[in-house]
């Protein structure tokens, strides 16, 4: 068992493939995959763990990547990279794979992803032409087995997923609308697939097709490559795209359906569309172009065009003729008018008739209102006043009988007074006659006339000053 750390200024990902594999299973001498028969691995029952890093590192396509790293783990000679990652292509490769030869028959997997790769590079290394531009993000779960490294591109299987940011495709174009109808749409163009396809390929397959962003799944079968149903949306028109290649030979196809917007050129039943084939290898590309959408277009616009140039003749006469009709018939609608007027004149000066009526109605009503109001107010303050009136006289009244009987009570208290007084007086003067006299009394003082003293009885007085009542 082996386990350390081992740093490289540059290492070769081939390299340590046929150290399991053996010599020469992973280059090829010419063109193709390699069919070197695998053999035994180098490291045959060894097992261990190390941490690899290097600057440089060939991965066995593309550019040399930098900042290599992984944990490789080796069991029984077979290498698992664990951690993987390094840049490639300006953006950062990361992810984890193995490969394993158990009797002369491998089997290898990869989970790997590319971040913020640069797609035009990686098409142009690819041998296709650099028509793709922008950054790409590539997710990638393969796996493969067999005893040579062909067999292994052949049964390669798996999927991934594709996004692209501020991409442009050169070479597809959906703002071509304009030029085919100025092309197409010319008075006795004649429309045959002949005349058309030039037409669609200079229209659609020139300029750029800019892509703000963009995500599709692709397919990985048997060494088959094949994203398909990519739909992609712009100002103008859309595309929509599917690709295949096979990884045995390199052939490959390519497809797009341009449909372009007419905007009010719209005709029911057709669409300004074309679609394009290219297939063969890698730079060795071939195109076919089938334009019958775009051509049954055409058709359609031209007849619809000279439908609208007949019904626009038909309205010609048509307008003629209603002017005519409009001159016999101008001096009875004048007439006519006339009559209105004076009808509306009449039935005008009736509404203001009925106004003044219902206004003068109106005045009246609301003066009788007014009137009988005032003499509602009126009456009521006089009854107010009168019931005022008459609760004063009725509380005067009431006051003069309260005094009345004031008067009457205190006048009966005073006589019951007198009449004690007097019944006292007389008593006393009965007693005073019958009761013997003892000894000699002294006379009373004599009284000033005019004091309260000299007013009253005189036999009071006397009376009091004997028995000091």
């Amino acid at each position: 068992r082996i386990a350390g750390k081992l740093g490289f200024g540059d290492f070769s990902l081939p390299f340590l493939g046929e150290m399991v594999t053996g010599s020469g299973t992973m280059t090829a001498s010419g063109q193709g995959w390699p069919t070197v028969v695998f053999g035994a691995p180098l490291l045959e029952g060894m097992d261990g763990e190390i941490a690899l890093t290097a600057e440089h590192v060939d991965a066995g396509f593309g550019p040399q990547g930098n900042g290599f790293k992984a944990r490789v783990l080796l069991v029984d000679g077979s290498p698992s990279l664990q951690e993987l990652g390094f840049g490639w292509y300006g953006g950062t490769v990361s992810g984890s794979g193995g490969l394993q030869v158990s009797e002369g028959t491998a089997v290898a997997n990869l989970q790997a992803r590319l971040e913020n790769g640069d797609a035009g590079q990686m098409i142009a290394d690819a041998g296709y032409a650099p028509r793709i531009g922008g950054k790409a993000d590539i997710s990638v779960t393969l796996d493969t087995s067999g005893r040579t490294l062909e067999a292994m591109a052949a049964g390669l299987s798996g999927s991934g997923v594709l996004d692209l940011r501020d991409a442009h495709l050169d070479g597809l174009s959906v703002t071509g609308m304009a030029q085919i109808l100025e092309r197409g749409g010319r008075e006795k163009f004649e429309v045959t697939a002949e005349n058309v396809q030039p037409i669609a390929r200079e229209a659609m397959l020139t300029g750029s097709l800019a892509v703000p962003s963009f995500s599709g799944a692709f397919s990985v079968t048997r060494g088959q490559i094949a994203l398909r149903n990519a739909v992609i949306e712009a100002e103008g028109g859309s595309v929509d795209a599917a690709a295949q290649v096979d990884l045995r030979d390199g052939q490959s196809e390519l497809s797009a359906t341009v449909r372009l917007d007419p905007g009010k050129e719209r005709l029911a039943g057709a669409e300004p569309a074309a679609s394009f084939r290219w297939s063969g290898r890698p730079g060795e590309l071939a195109l076919e172009t089938d334009s019958a959408s775009l051509e049954g277009y055409l058709s359609l616009l031209a007849f619809e065009r000279e439908q609208r140039r007949v019904e626009l003749l038909q309205e010609s006469v048509m307008e003629k003729q209603r002017l005519r009709r409009e001159v016999i018939e101008s001096n009875s609608r004048i007439a006519m008018r006339e009559e209105q007027r004076l009808e509306e004149l009449r039935r005008l000066e009736e509404l203001q008739r009925q106004q003044r009526e219902a206004e003068e109605r109106r005045k009246a009503e609301e003066e009788a209102r007014i009137r009988a109001e005032e003499e509602a107010r009126q009456k009521a303050e006089a009854e107010a006043r009168l019931k005022a009136e008459e609760e004063a006289r009725s509380k005067a009244e009431e006051e003069a009988r309260r005094r009345e009987e004031e008067a009457a009570r205190r006048q009966a208290e005073e006589e019951a007074r007198r009449r004690a007084e007097e019944a006292a007086r007389r008593k006393a003067e009965e007693e005073q006659r019958v009761r013997p006299t003892i000894g000699v009394q002294p006379l009373p003082p004599a009284t000033v006339p005019g004091t309260a003293e000299s007013s009253g009885n005189l036999f009071d007085n006397i009376q009091k000053k004997l028995f000091g009542q």
